[in-house]
């Protein structure tokens, strides 16, 4: 009988998640001391859950839906986009304060405006020069205006109000009507010192400093690296574990990322393959000093001495990559019963 690929697709996606989801509580676990374990989660946590990931679910199904439906205008704008690119772009504009959409929507308006000649309104007895827009997400990638305000998460009639404003009055940001006033629902000032200092910890349980030393990296402070495993989400979730047993009510993960954005720039997320080596990195100083001191002997040393350790380090890749083919060509030549010899 034969398989379905569909199904194999979604089961090794639900054990990938699983699989992700297990060595996260794996790795996260010394950080927050957990209740026993026939102590189920707490109301709070129950509805902090219900509220997060119904979003996700929700967002994931109506971006799927909508790539998958043909496009009004006729072009399948859908085409160049992928979800997973299409549900980024959505978060990081949403997560955009007022002033950064609307400068984000009218730069893009202004690059891919154009006129189309004068128009007589019979209303008026002078000429009015007409102003049409384009839609582009990239250079490369036009699309409708349908496509562009979902792509972004836009409403329609707020791109209509800016198309306006950028014709009547230009790029200049306006000033919002509550400019000055302290909204009710604002973040408190208590809650955001409780979310400083519980990043600052985490970061001192969990980071690790730049190899590189690189202050330029981030505008004069030293980097610090959160292991890859992790993300906002991770971290939100953990964070919102710490308030429960402490009995302060959390922050939203919106708010969450806002703050550790705008106050700690500098904590990041390791991202795959970009580890330094120590020794390299110290070597490096080395050279650079020994070249200010002018030492010609104390150069050629450093210099040499950084030579064997590429060699060694060359020699130890080349044994690591020579025991993975090894390792895929048993792999291969092995018997499906399971018989098959260990590696010597």
């Amino acid at each position: 009988m034969p398989i379905k690929k569909d199904t194999i697709t979604d089961k090794a996606i639900q054990d990938l998640e699983i699989s992700i989801q297990e060595y996260e509580d794996e790795y996260l676990k010394p950080f927050v001391s957990e209740h026993p374990a026939e102590r189920g989660p707490s109301a709070n946590e129950r509805e902090s859950r219900k509220i997060d990931t119904t979003p996700d679910i929700a967002e994931r199904e109506e971006v799927s839906r909508f790539l998958s439906t043909p496009c009004p205008c006729g072009q399948n704008c859908q085409q160049f986009f992928g979800a997973g690119e299409v549900l980024e772009a959505r978060e990081d504009f949403r997560l955009m304060s007022w002033s950064e959409q609307h400068s984000f929507i009218v730069g893009k308006l202004q690059t891919f405006m154009r006129s189309s000649g004068h128009s007589v309104s019979a209303r008026r007895s002078s000429l009015r020069e007409r102003q049409k827009f384009d839609y582009f997400i990239n250079a490369d990638r036009p699309v409708c205006r349908t496509m562009f305000l979902f792509y972004h998460g836009e409403s329609i009639d707020r791109l209509k109000r800016r198309q306006k404003y950028l014709t009547e009055t230009g790029t200049l940001l306006p000033n919002h009507g509550n400019t000055g006033k302290t909204p009710g629902h604002a973040c408190k000032p208590a809650d955001k010192k409780k979310v400083g200092s519980f990043i600052e910890n985490f970061t001192v349980v969990h980071g690790l400093p730049d190899p590189g030393r690189d202050l330029r990296a981030a505008k004069g402070r030293l980097k610090i690296y959160l292991p890859t495993v992790m993300n906002y989400k991770s971290v939100h979730r953990i964070y919102e574990k710490s308030m429960d047993i402490e009995g302060s009510e959390p922050v939203k993960y919106q708010t969450f990322r806002r703050l550790w954005i705008e106050h700690f720039p500098h904590i990041v997320f390791s991202k795959t393959k970009s580890d330094l080596c120590m020794t390299c990195e110290d070597n490096k100083k080395l050279i650079n000093a020994s070249v200010a001191t002018g030492d010609e002997e104390y150069k050629l040393d450093c210099l040499m001495r950084a030579k064997e350790h590429l060699v060694a380090a060359k020699k130890e890749r080349d044994y690591y990559r020579a025991s993975i083919q090894e390792a895929k060509q048993s792999y291969s030549n092995a018997p499906f019963d399971g018989t098959a010899d260990p590696i010597r």
